[in-house]
């Protein structure tokens, strides 16, 4: 975003120049040159609210990391373009070893361990007895030891087992929801990331040339005389807008690259780290 409202106050400053210059040559009115004036200082607020948030943004970060992102030797640069995508097929196999997948999984075992144990305690544990009787007829002592094994006839946990059993399919179900749902998940994302690598390199290789070939015309056919004011100031307003567009769709771009790498737990060692700095 700062470097967007640099470019716009570059360009504003190219034709407050331009505008100047007529003016001076008596070839413009002066209500053009205080249009550009008021576009100049809007592109001058917008670069220091943008200055602003990104310092805020940066002191947040390097809150989040524990250290100074200069130092870290953080690149901001990637982030203006677009990087190579994974494959659709390594996205979908990697989200089987996602968290969310595998909490799912654990989930399940969990839930048949349950069943074994409920089964395991419909069978009674012997019990064994051992003791010391006196016989007085003949005086004597006699050491007398005793088994006795419960049988289940009345009582085999039935409920029991019967409870966990239900529990074990709600929990079968909702891992394969939670997979089904990782998946679909991964589709839509996949989608939209594509959509918006697409749409970045559309505007970096097609739109944006062109916008800024018209506002360079529209500048020099100005100077010439050959343009119009409103002429100039439309292309110079297409350029800026074409700029933002391209912004927003490297942001949706990032955003979406950011959850494919949740899905596919690309910065588990990097979030290790960071946790163990802490």
């Amino acid at each position: 975003r700062l470097n967007l409202a640099e470019k716009r106050l570059e360009l504003a400053n190219k034709t407050h120049l331009a505008v100047k210059g007529r003016v001076k040559a008596a070839a413009a009115s002066d209500i053009q040159h205080t249009k550009v004036d008021i576009e100049q200082q809007a592109a001058e607020i917008e670069k220091t609210a943008a200055l602003e948030i990104f310092d805020s943004s940066k002191a947040r970060f390097e809150r989040l990391l524990s250290g100074n992102v200069d130092e870290l030797g953080f690149e901001y640069k990637p982030l203006l373009t677009v990087i190579d995508l994974p494959e659709k097929e390594d996205l979908l196999v990697a989200i089987q070893e996602s968290p969310l997948a595998l909490i799912a999984g654990l989930k399940r075992l969990q839930s048949k361990s349950r069943i074994d144990l409920a089964r395991a305690n419909a069978i009674p544990n012997p019990r064994l007895g051992l003791g010391v009787r006196r016989f007085n007829e003949t005086n004597s002592n006699a050491l007398i030891a005793s088994i006795s094994i419960p049988l289940p006839f009345f009582n085999r946990n039935q409920g029991n087992i019967a409870s966990e059993r239900a529990k074990s399919f709600k929990a079968e179900y909702e891992a394969e929801a939670a997979i089904l749902s990782l998946k679909e998940s991964a589709e839509l994302i996949y989608a939209q990331i594509l959509a918006a690598s697409n749409a970045v390199k559309r505007y970096q290789d097609e739109i944006i040339p062109s916008a800024l070939r018209a506002y360079n015309q529209a500048s020099e056919g100005y100077g010439l005389g050959r343009f119009s004011f409103l002429e100039l100031l439309d292309a110079q307003r297409t350029l800026y807008e074409m700029q933002e567009a391209h912004l927003n769709s490297l942001l949706q771009f990032h955003k979406a690259k950011a959850q494919v790498d949740f899905l596919m737990s690309a910065h588990a060692e990097l979030i290790q780290q960071t946790i163990s700095l802490k």
